[in-house]
């Protein structure tokens, strides 16, 4: 995995097909550098990076992910896929990454607040919760107190938490709900 180090830190594209060979290694530890490396080398990996997203081994996809969520904004696109993949493995770290692009995600992750998936939902709000923009309150707070998936409404009520003071007035008033269900979840 040194070797994969020092070839992404050297960022010759000309590297580019042996380390999309070197993903297949054995040892997920090869796999992690080797996706790393390709992040670093930046654009001219982007390609090949995106089709290893769909690769069948789960622990190539969630490396990508981790090395896509440090490059291009293109990544958010593929990303937002991965959401919706049912794999943990793969939407997870996909989420994970989404965090690095807030400026790029933050409407496609309100939107996703309402998919019909429940995991996607959870970690959109999870994500949202991580990027701490005071605009995500009101989505988050219709969420937290209305989703039907107690994952869903408690990452939202975590995010709120991360989002702080700014979440504390929609929140006070949301306690003084008439629907009991909304004053307790609130």
């Amino acid at each position: 995995d040194k070797a994969a180090r020092a070839l992404g830190e050297i960022g010759d594209p000309q590297a580019i097909v042996s380390l999309i060979a070197a993903l297949k290694d054995e040892d997920v530890n090869v796999i992690e550098a080797v996706a790393e490396a390709l992040g670093m080398i930046g654009k001219p990996a982007l390609e090949p990076l995106f089709a290893a997203l769909m690769d069948d081994d789960s622990r190539i996809r969630e490396a990508v992910a981790k090395a896509l969520g440090k490059t291009d904004q293109r990544a958010v696109n593929q990303f937002v896929a991965a959401l919706k993949n049912k794999n943990v493995y793969v939407h997870g770290p996909a989420a994970k990454a989404l965090i690095f692009y807030h400026k790029f995600s933050f409407e496609q992750l309100l939107a996703l607040l309402k998919d019909e998936d429940s995991d996607v939902r959870h970690h959109a709000a999870s994500a949202l919760g991580a990027h701490r923009d005071p605009r995500a309150i009101e989505p988050l707070l219709a969420a937290a107190l209305k989703d039907k998936n107690v994952f869903v409404y408690l990452a939202a009520a975590e995010a709120l938490g991360n989002i702080g003071k700014p979440a504390l007035e929609p929140l006070l008033t949301a306690i003084k709900d008439e629907d009991s269900d909304v004053r307790q979840r609130a």
